[in-house]
């Protein structure tokens, strides 16, 4: 038996109370991320904040629609792009895609290269001090 039915209230009454509280709850957030090369040392906090944030919603009666937006440098000809999902949308309900994107995006992944890329070269000079 579905425990959410109450045999009181009509059931038609009941799904359009439904659908009123998911559209009263929706909650629109769009990450708007440095994706200049500056950033590199900072990426890492930034995805895992975001999906921590994410978390911590998902506990409340809350539906995400996020979005990711990259800000690029536009004195080197690049522009601000808002990411699109699945090739069409530009804000999802799934968390587990909107990381996805966000972590496996070219400019962002160019960012995680360069940040592990200066802690080996900090390693390798720090253990040639020694």
């Amino acid at each position: 038996m579905n425990e959410s039915w109450n045999p009181e209230i009509p059931l038609d009454l009941q799904q359009n109370f439904k659908k009123e509280k998911e559209q009263a709850f929706t909650l629109y957030l769009d990450f708007v991320v440095d994706a200049t090369a500056s950033m590199y040392t900072v990426f890492p906090a930034v995805y895992y904040a975001a999906a921590h944030f994410l978390e911590c919603l998902s506990k409340y009666e809350v539906y995400p629609q996020i979005g990711l937006t990259l800000i690029r440098n536009e004195e080197n000809g690049e522009e601000t792009e808002t990411v699109l999902f699945e090739g069409r949308d530009s804000f999802t309900s799934d968390i587990s895609l909107f990381l996805k994107t966000f972590l496996f995006r070219e400019e962002i992944r160019r960012l995680w290269y360069l940040r592990m890329r200066m802690e080996v070269m900090t390693m390798r000079n720090t253990h040639s001090i020694r």
